[in-house]
């Protein structure tokens, strides 16, 4: 799951979804990923990846609620996607980035990253941390720590919420 509400990935300025990173880290050893599942909305955002067979077990209601597809009924069509996936392994590709990498976190509330402005090693401006690696894993590990820094704010965001409600 992308790490956490508020966060953003982007890999040489494209915004990439987890499957896509996923990918990227499995192309290092020429492994390219033929299946995915998840909701509706991650099987839009998915173009960039024609050949994956992708199943649909639920539906997005909101940004944290989700409509679950019958059980019976998911397992059924996840066993024959995968089926589908593996018979048309040929036309996989495999997904790789080119070097240098420029990995790229983006937040928005209530993820903040104004405690990174003026980190050294790091471009930060309008609440995106930039940094250059060689190494995809090394970004990977980069981009991590950086989603630690932007979930700092969650605390006062919750506190704001608590107040107001005492507040009324």
């Amino acid at each position: 799951h992308t790490f956490t509400l508020g966060i953003g990935f982007l890999i040489a300025g494209q915004a990439i979804t987890e499957t896509e990173l996923v990918a990227l880290s499995w192309g290092r050893v020429d492994v390219p990923v033929i299946f995915g599942s998840g909701d509706d909305r991650l099987a839009a955002d998915l173009q960039t990846m024609p050949w994956i067979e992708f199943v649909t077990v639920k539906t997005a209601t909101s940004a944290s609620t989700v409509e679950l597809r019958p059980v019976d009924e998911a397992h059924a069509d996840l066993r024959e996607g995968a089926r589908r996936a593996v018979e048309n392994l040929a036309s996989a590709k495999v997904m790789k980035v080119n070097t240098p990498i420029a990995a790229t976190l983006l937040a928005v509330p209530p993820a903040s990253l104004e405690l990174m402005e003026g980190f050294p090693g790091v471009d930060y401006t309008d609440n995106q941390v930039t940094f250059v690696t060689d190494d995809l894993r090394d970004a990977y590990d980069g981009l991590v720590a950086i989603v630690g820094v932007a979930r700092q704010s969650y605390s006062g965001v919750l506190t704001e919420v608590i107040n107001a409600d005492a507040e009324t």
